[in-house]
């Protein structure tokens, strides 16, 4: 939920003229459970608050990949961590860029799996192309304490850099 209020902070301070709703969505538990963080961005109007069909897809569990892949835009791309993925299912993805990110390994290098979303944020950031990099290490400065900034700072500067490195490719 953080990483999504980051995001979507970083996106509206990045681009005032644009229009942002930000939903996120709690599984059955708060901590350990399925956490979902839609961001709609639109140059008009939003009418309505919920995606149906997303441009990017970040997938973070397999429950999460098997509910939502379906739904990506055909042209659209998933960003998901191998290590927790099984991306495989090609009848989900129709002709959708798929982006293997090793996003866990980052957080491990880090101590702690709480970083993997920031790590996803790093990743996102690159392929919305929607902020710049340094944009949203501005807002991860002044919305974390201090002894927090750099280890969530690491790893989204890491997940945006292994996103320039990785080449997405297409499933049909």
């Amino acid at each position: 939920m953080t990483a999504g209020r980051i995001l979507s902070m970083s996106i509206i301070n990045a681009n005032p003229d644009l229009h942002l709703v930000y939903s996120p969505s709690y599984g059955f538990a708060t901590r350990g459970g399925n956490a979902t963080s839609d961001i709609i961005v639109a140059d008009e109007r939003i009418w309505y608050p919920k995606i149906l069909n997303p441009d990017i897809l970040v997938a973070l569990s397999q429950t999460s990949f098997t509910a939502s892949a379906k739904l990506v835009k055909e042209e659209g791309a998933i960003i998901f961590d191998p290590l927790l993925v099984n991306a495989e299912s090609r009848n989900i993805c129709r002709n959708t860029g798929m982006v293997p990110i090793r996003l866990s390994e980052i957080a491990k290098t880090l101590g702690s799996n709480i970083y993997i979303s920031m790590a996803a944020v790093g990743s996102l950031a690159y392929y919305s192309k929607l902020i710049k990099l340094e944009a949203l290490l501005d807002i991860v400065s002044n919305s974390f304490r201090k002894e927090l900034v750099d280890k969530n700072s690491r790893a989204i500067r890491r997940g945006y850099e292994l996103a320039t490195e990785n080449k997405i490719r297409t499933y049909n």
